[in-house]
């Protein structure tokens, strides 16, 4: 092999490592903060009332390389958050009050935010100001018009069994407590049915919600074994 050869292959083998270098550094995640929250902001005047929470945007349209998505609270003493990784999620606030903001992640680190803004209930609307300070004074109980039944079945651990929603304001939706225990096949909003799938034995807490304002709740507890 002559000199020049020699010094050109040196110089072919350069560009290779310097290309292999920089495909190395180049980062697969994306920061694009594309994620929307439905809705973006809740204002809430009871204890306990639930929230649920739609995620859209997620890595573009890549949806299935984002999943599972991240839920998260900044602050769990004012509220809690149940989700099992998907573009749902149910947020049920306590006793306390004060603002909390919500925050979802997807594989590629995009993110988006939403805030919970809890109020007195005489606060609550413009009206409250307007009426007298005893019956301001008064905290109004919202009575949920949405059932479930059965309401607590025991079936086996890979049963699969339907629930029927009545009352409430379609769509519905439902999210297990423990996924790893079942999971939800489908929902039917015409018919107000809930197709759900056992996956092991245990005891698992199911939470169906409505899309009224506020939003209304249910739960049913299914013993599994």
């Amino acid at each position: 092999m002559n000199i020049t050869k020699a010094w050109l292959m040196v110089g072919l083998m350069a560009v290779v490592v310097t290309g292999l270098g920089i495909v190395g550094c180049e980062s697969t995640k994306t920061t694009d903060n594309v994620i929307t929250i439905s809705p973006a902001s809740v204002t809430l005047s009871n204890d306990w009332a639930t929230v649920v929470f739609t995620a859209s945007g997620v890595s573009g349209t890549n949806t299935a390389l984002a999943l599972p998505l991240m839920w998260s609270v900044s602050d769990p003493a004012r509220g809690t958050i149940r989700a099992s990784g998907g573009l749902t999620a149910i947020y049920e606030a306590n006793t306390l009050g004060g603002n909390n903001t919500i925050t979802v992640k997807d594989q590629g680190e995009n993110e988006g935010i939403a805030v919970v803004i809890r109020v007195d209930p005489g606060d609550a609307s413009p009206s409250a100001s307007s009426s007298s300070s005893s019956s301001s004074s008064t905290p109004v109980v919202p009575v949920s018009a949405l059932t479930v039944s059965p309401i607590s079945p025991t079936i086996s651990a890979s049963e699969t069994k339907v629930f029927a929603l009545a009352g409430g304001t379609s769509p519905y939706y439902c999210i297990p407590q423990y996924s790893a225990l079942g999971d939800i096949s489908s929902i039917n909003n015409y018919n107000k049915t809930v197709v759900y799938v056992a996956s092991g034995v245990g005891t698992n807490r199911l939470t169906f919600t409505d899309s009224s304002s506020p939003v209304m709740s249910v739960t049913a507890t299914v013993i599994q074994q």
